[in-house]
């Protein structure tokens, strides 16, 4: 997904970057790469690993099957595909209980 100069593996000093400064007295540094880009997002907490879950996540609420998500992420086992369908599910919970709010229904023993 993101070669290299010479067309093989990026490096992770390449990918990661670093962080723009302003520094006093001396030339403001110019950031680059995943350190960069989540500074300017401001999101500082957010890890690599972490746009693979949502995206992963974001497939299962839209219907993504077992196989699909186990495809997508490389997952050899069932169990580890399933953490997403798990996601998807709560989310489709809350959905429906929303929908019943806007229509004036009440849960069941309220």
């Amino acid at each position: 997904m993101f070669p290299g100069a010479g067309g093989g593996h990026l490096s992770p000093s390449a990918f990661y970057g670093k962080v723009s400064k302003k520094r006093r007295g001396k030339p403001d540094t110019t950031g680059w790469g995943w350190y960069e880009a989540r500074r300017l997002a401001d999101r500082e907490d957010l890890r690599f690993h972490d746009l693979r879950h949502g995206a992963l996540t974001e497939a299962a609420r839209h219907g993504a099957t077992l196989a699909e998500l186990m495809a997508l992420g490389g997952h050899s086992t069932s169990q580890a595909a399933m953490r997403y369908q798990q996601a998807a599910s709560e989310r489709l919970a809350e959905l429906a209980r929303k929908r019943a709010e806007a229509r004036g229904w009440k849960p069941a023993g309220a």
